[in-house]
C-alpha cells in the first residue's frame, strides 16, 4: 500500500493497525508542477529466504479473515489442476 500524501496522522494510523513502514520512493515524479513522494506500508511480504518459492507471508493480526481466504483461493486457483478449478466453480469439488 502506497501514499503520495502523508501526513502524521496517516502514520499514526497505519502504525497502529500494524502496518510496517518498509520504504519511502522520494521525488520520482511530478505532478501538477510539484514532485510525488510515496510511503509503502506492508501486510504481504517476503524474505530472502522464499526466493524462488511461490509463497507470500501474510502479518495475519493485519489482514481481514475475509481478504486471507480471497487470497488462499487465489493461490489455489493458480496451482490447483484446472479441471479442478473448473469443477469447484461448478460447485462440484
Amino acid at each position: 500500500m502506497g501514499f503520495t500524501r502523508v501526513s502524521s496522522d496517516t502514520r499514526r494510523l497505519h502504525r497502529r493497525f500494524g502496518f510496517r513502514e518498509v520504504g519511502v520512493f522520494h521525488e520520482y515524479a511530478i505532478k501538477n508542477g510539484q514532485y510525488l513522494s510515496s510511503l509503502w506500508l506492508e501486510k504481504l511480504f517476503t524474505e530472502p529466504h522464499y526466493n524462488g518459492y511461490p509463497a507470500v507471508l501474510v502479518r495475519l493480526p493485519l489482514i481481514d479473515p475475509v481478504e486471507l481466504e480471497e487470497l488462499i483461493v487465489d493461490a489455489w486457483r493458480c496451482q490447483a489442476p484446472r479441471a479442478l478449478v473448473e469443477a469447484w466453480e461448478r460447485g462440484e469439488a
